[in-house]
């Protein structure tokens, strides 16, 4: 191997094993959650995906305020202990009329399977430090791009082509002939001829900065609300 490919092989290694450490997945997921109303009523349908087709998995149903605080509905139905076969088209209904007078501000629903105290939201703050080393990583340990409307590698893209762009930008700028006196002395300074645009470089660098900033900061939040979430579920569940 050539030594100038060695550190980029060795850093790919790297990468693709602080990837899987932190990218923990859950033998079982929900997928394709559909909510709607039917006669006070909240009805759920969604899609129970595991390694295991023929083990039928418990699915529990709980809600989350704004302050990451668990809660969970006692009037559903099926019963919380009814088993669901894995596959597609399962539903679980809340009766609103008998719980919905002890919610007060705004609540998400989400679906668990099978152990609440052994399922896995995601890795923690920490893996900001992946968007730190790239942006758009940590993004990817994270999990859960599909729905993501500015996928990761475009963060990458974008952050990596701003700042090569405004690199190239500074290489290229340069100051005009002086002008000088009749007398041979300096008037005043050329002036700067720019690339693209007046303080191009400064511009492109800040902007693909930024983003990739961005980038640490958001995966940072969302690790940090895994983590929260993990800490809620195992030990404040609020019975409705």
């Amino acid at each position: 191997m050539s030594p100038n490919l060695k550190p980029l092989f060795l850093l790919s290694i790297l990468l693709f094993a602080s990837i899987s450490m932190f990218a923990q997945k859950n033998d079982y997921h929900i997928e394709n959650i559909m909510m709607s109303f039917i006669d006070m009523q909240l009805k759920i349908d969604f899609d129970l995906v595991g390694k295991h087709k023929d083990q039928a998995q418990k699915v529990n149903l709980f809600f989350i305020d704004e302050g990451l605080r668990v809660y969970k509905p006692t009037s559903i139905q099926p019963e919380t202990d009814h088993l669901f076969q894995p596959g597609k088209g399962k539903t679980i209904l809340w009766n609103m009329t008998e719980d919905v007078k002890r919610l007060e501000k705004t609540y998400t629903p989400i679906l668990i399977p099978g152990d609440p105290a052994k399922y896995h939201f995601g890795p923690g703050p920490e893996v900001a430090l992946l968007s730190l080393l790239i942006p758009g990583l940590g993004d990817y340990a994270l999990g859960q791009t599909k729905n993501e409307r500015i996928k990761p590698f475009i963060r990458t893209l974008g952050a990596f082509g701003f700042i090569a762009i405004g690199g190239y930008a500074s290489r290229e700028r340069y100051r005009g002939e002086p002008s000088y006196t009749d007398h041979g002395t300096m008037w005043s300074s050329g002036s700067w001829n720019y690339k693209f645009f007046r303080n191009d470089a400064e511009l492109l660098i800040g902007t693909g900065v930024a983003i990739w900033v961005a980038d640490i900061i958001w995966v940072a939040i969302r690790g940090q609300k895994n983590k929260a979430l993990k800490k809620s579920l195992n030990s404040m569940i609020i019975e409705l």
